[in-house]
């Protein structure tokens, strides 16, 4: 009989951790339209003060450990950021599982010095050579000690992001 609890509990404990897990990987809240709060979560310096130099000291970090990372740019408030939202945080969160490095920028809190500034450091992410677009998603690696872009998809197509994130 006690053998027989024994393994009736380790079941349970078995079933318990895979139906978690489970939970973990594949649970998609429904994000309120312009919440944002996805892109948020994920995005661990949000809140400071000083965001955008905290994004430039970690970008620079892994350029220094030639470690290739993904760029996700996004714009609190843009209609398209809002409806690919569930899908990029759900696999920003896998591949951060995975153990790629997932970088998230939010556009909206730079100003337009720091915006002139990306757009002077970084112009292959550029929509036609001009424009910040968002959603876009960036594979980079580094080469000579500089950023180069391997993949990117700055044109809305969810499924080109989704790819760069799968990389």
């Amino acid at each position: 009989m006690d053998k027989y609890i024994r393994r009736n509990i380790f079941l349970g404990v078995i079933l318990l951790t895979f139906f978690c897990i489970m939970m973990f990987l594949f649970y998609q809240p429904k994000y309120k339209t312009g919440d944002f709060s996805g892109y948020h979560k994920l995005d661990k310096t949000y809140k400071h003060k000083n965001y955008l130099t905290d994004k430039y000291k970690q970008l620079d970090k892994y350029k220094k450990q030639s470690q290739s990372i993904k760029l996700v740019l996004y714009k609190t408030g843009c209609s398209d950021c809002n409806q690919v939202e569930g899908s990029l945080v759900w696999q920003i969160k896998r591949a951060r599982l995975m153990g790629q490095k997932v970088v998230l920028l939010d556009i909206n809190k730079m100003n337009s010095q720091q915006i002139s500034e990306f757009k002077q450091n970084y112009p292959k992410l550029l929509y036609q050579k001009k424009w910040i677009s968002t959603p876009s998603v960036a594979y980079l690696k580094v080469k000579n000690s500089q950023w180069q872009v391997k993949n990117l998809s700055n044109d809305g197509n969810l499924d080109d992001m989704l790819k760069i994130l799968k990389q």
